[in-house]
Formats: structure tokens, C-alpha cells, sequence
């Protein structure tokens, strides 16, 4: 992937934006992307991978953090990136569930991670829902509800796209926490500034330059956090090609502000699947 031409003025101080992937999956490049991301949405061994995958990135997480001068404050953040349990489609699969049920899924993955996450010493700041999952619960209002009450619960930021009902209701039921607003770089849009379906031809964007047009617009719609999808074969190379693209345009790499820490009590920890 090639250079692209600056578009920020000279004087312009830059900006943060966090840059985030999908990893835990049963992918073998993951330690070889974490240099390039701020945010690691790692999965819970139930719509792909399996808890040892898991345990090898949270590993591979931990070097990194133990690589950094002392005193120094790491950067990645490690997020739960619970999905459907259905592995034989990636998670990627609408499934039918009611609010309870996405409730348990939530909690039941979520300290799965929590718990795993902390066999390394490292602890689990936002919450990211998988696939079709992700996209469920922004269409349903109930299910939005179910998603801010776990993340306020677990004290934990929740990861979603602008502009759609979960961060108009989060305002009104949960107005300490934190949603953090999502853009994909590697996915195309509709002019409602949602996903296009996988199905559809030219849904995932490949090309360098259309990407790098991708990024630039979503840094002027507000976004907090970019997503690379980790499990690309290329997945490291976009990573790469996202900083620079974002770098030329006068932002940084980072993540934009300190976490809000949630007024809730953190609820008591199951033991996790093996």
C-alpha cells in the first residue's frame, strides 16, 4: 500500500483516534498486529476460537505491556467482544434472542474474558458485541437497553456505530456511561452511514485508495474508534496502512480521552469455561 498525500494544513495540531481489532479467534497473526492497534476486542471462544486461543493473545497482550519502560503507561486497551455461539458462520449469523437472553449471553462471556484477562494481570475496559449480534441490538430497543444495562454493570464502555438509538438511549438510561462511537475501515457504507450486508458485492472494501477515502470520511463524522477486522489474512497490513492514512490526515493514533469509570459495582465473577 502506498503513501497518500497529507490533507491536514501544516499548523494543525493533531488529533487522537483509537484504532481497534477483532482478535482471540484462532487467527495466527495476532501478536503481529498489536503494535499497530490501541484497542483489542478480544472474542469469547464462542463464535470462534477456543479459550486457549484466547489465553495465547491475552498472552501476547501482556509481553507488550511488560516490553514498556517502566513507569510508562501501556496504551492497549482490552475490550470483550462477546458473539452468537455459532462458529460454523463466525458469529456472523442473525440468531433469534429476547433481551434475557442477551443479557446472560453478555454477562456469561463477558466474565469469561474478565476472568481469563486476569490470569495475565490485565483487566477488561469496554465492551463490543460481535457480528450479527452487534447489529441486533441496534435495531432493537430493548435489546439496546439489555446492552447499556450489562455494560453499566460491569462498569465497562460499550462500543457502537453514531448516529442509531443506542447512544440517544444511553443519554436517557445510563447518562454516566461511556459508548464509544465505532467506523470500519474495511466496510462500506450505505449514504444512512450503516454497514452494507456481507452479501452484497463490494460490501468489504480491498482497495487501498477506496479504504484510504473510507478512513478520511470517518474522521469528520465523530467517530472515537476504528475497526480493522482480524480476521483478513491482509488484517496486518490494513492495520498498518489505517495509521498512516490516519497520520497524513493530522490525527495520531490514541485513544481520544480518559475512560469514564461507571458508578455501578462491578457484579461477583462465575468460573469461567475451560
Amino acid at each position: 500500500m502506498s503513501d497518500v498525500p497529507t490533507s491536514a494544513p501544516p499548523a494543525f495540531r493533531p488529533r487522537l483516534i483509537d484504532l481497534n481489532a477483532d482478535l482471540g479467534e484462532g487467527l495466527p497473526w495476532d501478536a503481529a498486529i498489536l503494535p499497530e492497534i490501541t484497542s483489542a476486542n478480544l472474542g469469547c471462544a464462542r463464535h470462534a476460537g477456543t479459550p486457549d486461543d484466547v489465553r495465547r493473545t491475552l498472552e501476547a497482550i501482556a509481553r507488550q505491556r511488560d516490553s514498556h519502560q517502566p513507569g510508562a503507561t501501556p496504551t492497549l486497551r482490552v475490550g470483550a467482544h462477546p458473539g452468537h455461539p455459532d462458529p460454523d458462520h463466525f458469529g456472523r449469523r442473525v440468531l433469534p434472542i429476547t433481551p434475557q437472553g442477551l443479557r446472560d449471553l453478555l454477562l456469561e462471556q463477558t466474565h469469561d474474558l474478565i476472568a481469563w484477562a486476569g490470569e495475565f494481570g490485565l483487566t477488561v475496559a469496554f465492551l463490543k458485541p460481535h457480528g450479527a449480534l452487534y447489529h441486533q441490538i441496534l435495531d432493537d430497543p430493548d435489546l439496546v437497553d439489555t446492552a447499556l444495562d450489562v455494560a453499566h454493570l460491569l462498569g465497562l464502555d460499550l462500543v457502537g456505530m453514531p448516529h442509531t438509538p443506542l447512544f440517544e438511549r444511553a443519554t436517557r438510561r445510563h447518562p454516566a456511561l461511556r459508548v464509544v462511537a465505532e467506523g470500519f475501515v474495511d466496510r462500506r457504507l450505505t449514504s444512512q452511514g450503516r454497514l452494507w450486508p456481507r452479501s452484497q458485492p463490494g460490501a468489504i472494501l480491498t482497495d487501498p485508495e477506496d479504504i484510504a477515502r473510507q478512513i478520511e470520511d470517518l474522521l469528520t463524522r465523530g467517530v472515537e474508534t476504528l475497526c480493522v477486522h482480524g480476521d483478513r489474512p491482509e488484517a496486518v497490513e490494513l492495520a498498518r496502512w489505517t495509521r498512516q492514512v490516519i497520520k497524513r490526515s493530522g490525527w495520531q493514533v490514541g485513544w481520544p480521552t480518559p475512560r469514564q469509570t461507571s458508578d455501578a459495582t462491578p457484579i461477583p465473577l462465575p468460573s469461567p469455561k475451560a
